[in-house]
């Protein structure tokens, strides 16, 4: 009975304390994000729309000419518009269980102090915000739906939605396709987007390169077998791409697993919208129907845009790739086949499977009386599994010793297996 009247204190306690920390809750989503915002440009005190002009202009400086008027019209404004979204929390739990989740321990009436109670409101914040960090890259609005993914656009689904719309593309100089990505290519196609890109862009006293953590551990791996690792985690603190004289800062971000476009662009252009100030932002933890749960209702609005998507402002590059190292597993490691006579003919199998092979497999068997009928494998049959039979026939007595190689130039796989045999 005492657990249940303790359980019910700290239910009351955190209902009557609960406007005491709207604040702290509604601010949740903002701090979650905290380490995303370094590299975005957050606005506060957007409660709907809110339309930016981005003026750009042709106007030169030219000639004097005397008695000449003849003015050009070449000045015009492109509005962009970012919208924050309506987004609701209801969430109904039991007070206990908050409580002993945070804490690790049973109730007991003497530790329902407003302390507490601020503790189990910032949990609840904190995990109800975390998957915000992937909705603004790769959320799609859905008003309809049921989860944060659905609450807005993100940054990669604008850009995809911008790209079927026309104003990106090739021809209009913020474009470009990478195609396949590897850590043997991506160095040298990340700066041939970087000398494709005009140099208003480049300009930029620091222009931030957006992209996936898995892309980026790629790029790691390219700089270390070009490079040795030489002044990379020091000097550069493995955030500036190399040959941009230390304008160009690397950011992977929490949430951009799933983004399928390479992001050239500024702080300034990748704007992230709050309401903040608005009077309509509201919490309430609330006693329901059933007397021992607590249920608390929040509302805020939130939502991303790209304020700028002209060559000089932006650029962007789709791209595919594996992000697991291509390699092979074999079994066995090595073939003896024992002691035969001569001219006799033994089989033995050697069995691999390839992993994130893009080429096919060149087989090949050294050594005499040691032969195969296998030269080369598909990447589809390796990844299904493969058995490469290996023929031992020896035609005079003694010790034979050979090697079973197998081979991919494109994914730098090169696997030696010994054979051995003798003959009596």
């Amino acid at each position: 009975m005492a657990t249940n009247n303790s359980a019910l204190l700290f239910r009351n306690a955190l209902v009557d304390s609960g406007h005491q920390f709207a604040k702290d809750f509604l601010t949740m989503p903002q701090a979650v994000l905290a380490k995303s915002l370094k590299f975005l440009n957050k606005i506060a005190g957007v409660h709907g729309k809110i339309t930016f002009s981005k003026l750009k202009s042709g106007a030169r400086w030219k000639p004097y000419k005397y008695g000449e008027f003849n003015p050009s019209n070449s000045t015009s404004f492109h509005p962009r518009t970012l919208e924050t979204f309506h987004l609701e929390l209801d969430e109904e739990f039991d007070p206990a269980s908050v409580y002993s989740t945070v804490f690790g321990k049973v109730l007991k009436k003497d530790r329902t102090s407003l302390e507490v109670v601020r503790a189990a409101v910032a949990e609840m914040a904190r995990q109800s915000s975390g998957n915000l960090t992937k909705t603004i890259w790769t959320g799609v609005r859905n008003e309809d739906g049921e989860t944060s993914l659905d609450n807005f656009d993100g940054f990669d689904t604008i850009i995809a939605k911008e790209k079927v719309a026309g104003n990106i593309s090739r021809t209009l100089g913020n474009y470009f396709q990478s195609g396949k990505l590897t850590e043997y290519n991506i160095g040298d196609k990340l700066m041939l987007l970087w000398s494709t890109m005009t140099h208003l862009l480049k300009d930029n006293e620091t222009l931030y390169l957006y992209m996936p953590s898995n892309v980026r551990e790629m790029y790691d791996k390219w700089y270390n077998n070009n490079y040795n690792g030489a002044n990379y985690t020091n000097e550069y603190n493995q955030r500036v791409l190399v040959g941009t004289n230390q304008r160009c800062v690397i950011a992977d971000m929490a949430g951009m697993d799933d983004v399928k476009h390479i992001i050239f662009t500024t702080k300034d252009n990748m704007i992230v919208g709050f309401d903040g100030e608005s009077n309509m932002e509201r919490f309430e933890l609330r006693v329901p129907n059933n007397p021992k749960m607590v249920q608390v209702f929040a509302e805020t609005w939130m939502g991303c845009q790209i304020l700028n998507l002209e060559k000089e402002c932006f650029y962007c590059s789709s791209f595919t790739s594996e992000f697991d190292i291509p390699y092979i597993s074999y079994e066995p490691e090595e073939v003896d086949f024992g002691e035969k006579a001569t001219n006799s003919t033994t089989v033995e199998n050697v069995h691999i499977e390839g992993f994130s092979l893009t080429s096919s497999l060149e087989v090949t068997v050294t050594g005499t009386a040691f032969t195969t009928t296998t030269t080369t494998i598909t990447a589809a049959a390796a990844k299904a599994g493969v058995d490469i039979p290996i023929t031992f026939k020896p035609t005079a007595k003694g010790n034979y010793t050979g090697k079973l190689s197998i081979s991919s130039s494109t994914d730098i796989i090169e696997v030696d297996i010994p054979l051995t045999g003798k003959c009596v």
